[in-house]
């Protein structure tokens, strides 16, 4: 049996708000919590804390993770950082099946064997030792409403065997790549958020600083590469970009900055990742290639290199964003193009973790991709349509703006100011996102719609300190949201809709341009909503990492 050393490490400030914010959201709502916390502040310890709790008190805690890194993380802390129980604590995972510990680290697709046949014979196994009465999801943005396979059949089953266990997930990207919601086990929001730009205001996390040295193209070169829209259409930008000399254009710009950084290299294949870490050889570095092709035991190799400084440089394709744990990186290299905001936050992440004598961490864009995409990071779960979706692919939703410019034009929301503390901005079907001055700072908050009415606010972000973060944050549910209207797109100065008109008309209103009706009617619904809350003006003093009902 496995236990744990004492070794007891206190919870810090934001945390012990994350324990306050999860309890309240299991009460509150009855659905799981989710903690959204940046990369490298603790979502793990934070979530060992809970289990540990649960387990002084006789329960189980099932933990499912999808990587081999991110089983053995949460092991390592329990055993041999944390101090935080004297449960046992054991993995299952290949060929180890340690499934009778108080704590049990699993990978999905091992304990997920038999979704064919509905069998579940490990998960049944799990069960035969008691049902656990909280199921951790580690990089919960991986589990889709309404995906399907191991990951959401897995799910069902343990929710059905197990129905009053507890659920908390773990993300510091509460969004997916492929659009689709995450919200319903959540109960539609975020139990807590403390993201990036927080943490390092807070001196939690280093500063980024960022250099933009795109590899500039050919005018064909470029269209064809902005034009890349799908993972397959990558294949072609990566290939191209290797044609126009992004290689030597990668090896340039890090040996202008070599010092003694160690660093991430983030390439489209494996083909360049390769010739990227010959380049790099040549010069004089010490570098690596890790891909999903690499052996585990080569990968782990590698990374302990790396650690020890026997590496400088390890370059990669596809791997070492989730799960990676590499404190002294201070120097992230984007040599791959970036068309999901989720996968920039990652990629960037990875270099911020504090360190000794690391002040920051220096990001070399060669794409651009710090142009699209900030650290800002609305925790929102907003519910996606897919007709809505192919409606915008197809480029059916009005405006003039190609479909290339939809994806990659960073979205900047239209903030209406309805009264003088708070702004709205309107998310057409997704509701409405809020703005308000509070004695700490500014905060920002999100309505669903529904019906027609919005609900009433709930939190988005405890306490931005200044109005510049809280608008990044709102632009950033803007852009969750899919909104295409741009604040300064052209379309807000055509003449208003015949609707708009008859709107106007009915309430006795006149605009002269189709962008100043539609803040108008912001404006006025903004006000209907403000006035059938009760106690309005309280409603947005909500606690931090709150929901209101």
């Amino acid at each position: 049996m496995q236990h744990s050393t004492v070794n007891t490490l206190a919870l810090r400030a934001y945390q012990e708000e994350a324990q306050q914010a999860m309890q309240h959201h299991w009460q509150a709502t009855g659905a799981g919590s989710l903690l959204v916390m940046a990369t490298g502040t603790g979502k793990t310890f934070t979530a060992l804390h809970r289990a540990a709790s649960i387990i002084q008190k006789g329960g189980r805690v099932l933990w499912l993770a999808h990587r081999a890194e991110l089983i053995h993380q949460p092991v390592r802390t329990w055993t041999t950082v944390a101090g935080l129980a004297t449960g046992t604590v054991g993995t299952c995972m290949a060929s180890t099946k340690e499934l009778a510990r108080d704590l049990v680290v699993a990978s999905t697709q091992t304990l997920g064997r038999g979704l064919v046949d509905g069998t579940f014979q490990l998960l049944a196994r799990y069960l035969a030792h008691g049902l656990p009465s909280l199921v951790v999801l580690d990089e919960a943005h991986h589990y889709a409403d309404d995906g399907d396979g191991q990951f959401a059949g897995l799910v069902a089953a343990i929710q059905t065997a197990a129905p009053r266990a507890r659920w908390l997930g773990l993300t510091a990207t509460p969004e997916r790549l492929d659009g689709r919601s995450i919200g319903r086990l959540w109960g539609g929001c975020a139990a807590f958020s403390y993201d990036y730009v927080s943490a390092i205001r807070d001196g939690m996390l280093v500063p980024p600083v960022v250099e933009v040295d795109q590899i500039q193209l050919p005018a064909e070169a470029a269209e064809a590469y902005e034009l890349a829209q799908q993972e397959e259409d990558w294949r072609e930008a990566a290939a191209l970009l290797i044609r126009e000399g992004v290689v030597a254009h990668t090896v340039a710009a890090m040996e202008r900055h070599r010092g003694r950084r160690r660093g991430l290299v983030f390439c489209s294949t494996v083909v360049q990742a390769r010739d990227t870490a010959a380049g790099l050889a040549a010069e004089g570095w010490q570098p690596a290639v890790v891909s999903a092709n690499t052996p585990r035991a080569v990968r782990e190799r590698h990374l302990a290199d790396f650690q020890a400084g026997t590496l400088d440089v390890l370059v990669n394709c596809n791997v070492l964003t989730e799960g990676t744990d590499l404190p002294c990186v201070d120097l992230i290299v984007a040599a791959r193009p970036f068309s999901s905001k989720v996968l920039w936050v990652q990629a960037v992440g990875r270099g911020l973790r504090l360190y000794p004598q690391k002040e920051s961490c220096l990001v070399l864009d060669l794409v651009g991709a710090s142009l699209e995409h900030d650290l800002a990071h609305a925790a929102a779960l907003l519910e996606r349509q897919e007709t809505a979706q192919q409606d915008e692919r197809q480029g059916t939703s009005g405006g003039s703006l190609t479909n290339w410019e939809r994806i990659r034009t960073q979205a900047r929301a239209r903030w209406v100011k309805l009264q003088g503390h708070i702004w709205v901005c309107d998310l057409g079907r997704h509701g409405a996102a809020w703005l308000v001055e509070t004695s700490q700072g500014w905060h920002l908050y999100h309505s669903r719609r529904p019906d027609r009415l919005l609900e009433s606010p709930r939190a988005m972000h405890h306490g931005p300190a200044d109005v510049g973060h809280a608008m990044s944050l709102g632009n950033d549910l803007y852009r969750q949201a899919g909104v295409i209207a741009q604040n300064g797109a052209a379309w807000r100065e055509k003449p208003p809709t015949d609707g708009q008109r008859r709107y106007l008309e009915r309430h006795r209103l006149t605009a002269a341009t189709r962008g100043e009706a539609s803040d108008m009617l912001s404006l006025r619904s903004a006000r209907a909503a403000v006035w059938g809350w009760h106690g309005a003006r309280d409603a947005f003093q909500v606690q931090p990492g709150k929901c209101l009902a």
